[in-house]
């Protein structure tokens, strides 16, 4: 099962998380947050962006988490978006110091993500699944 760290996932579902670039998680998000609807449109899932920048304070090598959440048939189409926005931003020279310094698996004993599941959706934080239900923190509804 696919479960991403969360403990409650329901037969058929899972929970994946993705540390990507800034500019791969703005990608993600769109213009008014046009990009993130329609993606959960298309797949059934909740994807969400926390705001949080890591390392804090941002920078060239800046990331974010993006998290999936919903039907494994989604996943699919979710995790080829993905690798699309990232293939679309490979070739720019900080991809590759961002490849060799993620901050992906490394541990921040304080940070919180994801911590506001009651934020506007406009910032990515929390999102609405196509069907018109609230995801929470664990992403389902």
């Amino acid at each position: 099962s696919l479960t991403g760290g969360e403990e409650a996932t329901h037969p058929g579902e899972g929970h994946l998380k993705a540390v990507v670039p800034s500019m791969v998680a703005t990608a993600i998000i769109g213009r008014g947050g046009e990009s993130i609807k329609n993606l959960q449109h298309r797949t059934g899932l909740c994807v969400r962006v926390d705001a949080t920048l890591i390392p804090l304070g941002g920078g060239e090598l800046a990331e974010q988490v993006v998290s999936f959440s919903g039907p494994l048939a989604g996943m699919q189409v979710a995790l080829l978006t993905l690798a699309e926005h990232l293939a679309a931003v490979c070739w720019q020279p900080w991809f590759s110091a961002w490849g060799a310094n993620s901050s992906c698996g490394v541990q921040f004993p304080s940070l919180q993500l994801f911590r506001d599941s009651t934020s506007a959706a406009a910032d990515g934080a929390v999102c609405a699944r196509s069907s018109g239900t609230r995801c929470g923190s664990g992403g389902a509804a």
